[in-house]
């Protein structure tokens, strides 16, 4: 096994996987992966193009983004790298402020991938309140660092709080940039998520359809958010309580279409796809007291 990008297996801390590339693609040193998003974020401020911050974060060779124990480790370097970064040139000075504004909201994402809520709760108000007060008009950006705020206030058990954010959220979004775009779609999901932790599974069911029917017509049909809208549906149709047989049969269905699907874009090891293979598993294990659910 060999780094892809410095093409040894010797220089570094070991190598390691934590994208979707398949085989010994995606293997490399995360010293290097460290030197290569610093490489493309450079270019980007040179030029104006290629993946600049979102390298931190995003492999460029599947695309997909980095999870686990390498997520949190670029998190981590991308804070250190642009933390303490200062400059006397005017010029530079904005660009500076941004990517320290950026390296804490990239950090914060990795927190939540690594289930550390509280840390990341606390990156994303740091964050939201850095923006407000140097972008106070980055409306997008803003209602984003909001919904990740509401996002980890349901994983500390503030739900009810962050239902009502999520709903101004979604309510502002709609407002400003229409029912089907992909902001306004996101927050919608954010919702149904909120409603799925507090149990409120007729209400997840209803949401869910209703933002599966709008996102199918304006996003590809792997995006993540109607994948994860599909989660939602299925796990509201079977663990309902009064489920009938059709809708255990349509959340399998959805479930061995969303894990097949998982399986192509992401790998088997991928966190998304072991859960909603496991969410299938748990609905198959059921299967057999289905007979005393309504037929209809």
């Amino acid at each position: 096994e060999e780094c892809f990008i410095c093409k040894s297996s010797i220089e570094g801390w070991g190598i390691v996987s934590g994208c979707s590339c398949r085989g010994t693609a995606g293997l490399a040193h995360v010293s290097c992966l460290v030197r290569r998003a610093q490489m493309a974020v450079e270019h980007w401020d040179e030029t104006d193009s290629g993946q600049g911050m979102h390298a931190w974060q995003d492999c460029s060779m599947c695309g997909q983004e980095y999870h686990g124990a390498v997520r949190l480790a670029l998190g981590w370097a991308c804070w250190k790298t642009y933390q303490g970064r200062s400059t006397t040139r005017l010029e530079e000075a904005h660009a500076h402020v941004m990517w320290r504004i950026e390296a804490m909201q990239h950090l914060g994402l990795a927190m939540d991938e690594a289930e550390r809520y509280q840390e990341a709760l606390v990156l994303y108000e740091t964050y939201l309140a850095t923006l407000h007060r140097v972008a106070p008009f980055a409306d997008g950006p803003i209602l984003a660092a909001q919904g990740n705020v509401a996002n980890m206030l349901v994983a500390v058990g503030r739900t009810n709080e962050a239902l009502r954010c999520m709903r101004e959220v979604h309510k502002t979004s709609k407002k400003m940039f229409g029912t089907d775009d992909e902001r306004t779609i996101k927050a919608a999901n954010n919702i149904i998520q909120a409603l799925d932790h507090l149990e409120r599974l007729d209400e997840v069911k209803t949401m869910a359809r209703k933002q599966l029917q709008i996102a199918t017509d304006a996003l590809p049909p792997t995006h993540d958010i109607i994948l994860t809208l599909r989660r939602q549906l299925a796990k509201a149709l079977f663990m309902n309580k009064d489920a009938s047989q059709a809708n255990v049969r349509e959340a399998k269905g959805i479930f061995e279409d969303l894990t097949k699907t998982r399986r192509q874009i992401f790998g088997a090891a991928h966190p998304d796809t072991i859960m909603d293979q496991q969410l299938l598993d748990d609905l198959i294990s059921l299967l057999p007291a289905s007979r005393g659910l309504r037929p209809v």
